[in-house]
């Protein structure tokens, strides 16, 4: 076995199209969100607050998308296990919540290629439903990317 291994990561352009299909998608819902975008090592690619979206909706995004890094699915699908999880282990969840950086709501999913995880983008400030539905779109803006 190796002692090292690769690992891909979303490069510059891969998240700036990423971030223009997120923008371009709130705008024709008429909705003003932040977008952030990672690299699969939890590097911040590219950022953006469309004019009108709140201060609060800057860091709830960056803290879905640095969720996906660290769980490796989206904080949809990490907080449905988290709640089901919370009847035979409460602890668990209330320490995941108090957890720095750590989002359970839907917006956050991850980019992958090729099955690996390369990136991750998130979505904050319509409802998380429609937040969930801009990241999936703005993810399948890289080649060969499947989210999920």
């Amino acid at each position: 076995m190796a002692d090292t291994i690769e690992r891909r990561t979303l490069s510059l352009k891969g998240a700036q199209r990423v971030l223009d299909t997120a923008i371009a998608e709130a705008a024709r819902m008429g909705r003003h969100v932040s977008v952030a975008v990672l690299g699969g090592n939890g590097q911040l690619k590219a950022f953006a607050a469309m004019d009108g979206a709140s201060i609060l909706s800057t860091e709830t995004a960056r803290k879905k998308a640095l969720t996906v890094i660290k769980v490796g699915k989206a904080t949809k699908d990490f907080a449905s296990e988290l709640k089901a999880e919370m009847a035979e282990e409460p602890e668990l969840f209330h320490g995941m919540l108090a957890m720095e950086g750590i989002a359970t709501f839907g917006g956050g999913v991850p980019i992958r290629v090729g099955g690996q995880l390369v990136g991750a983008v998130a979505v904050s400030g319509a409802s998380s439903a429609e937040d969930e539905a801009i990241a999936h779109k703005a993810a399948a803006a890289v080649e060969g990317t499947s989210t999920g």
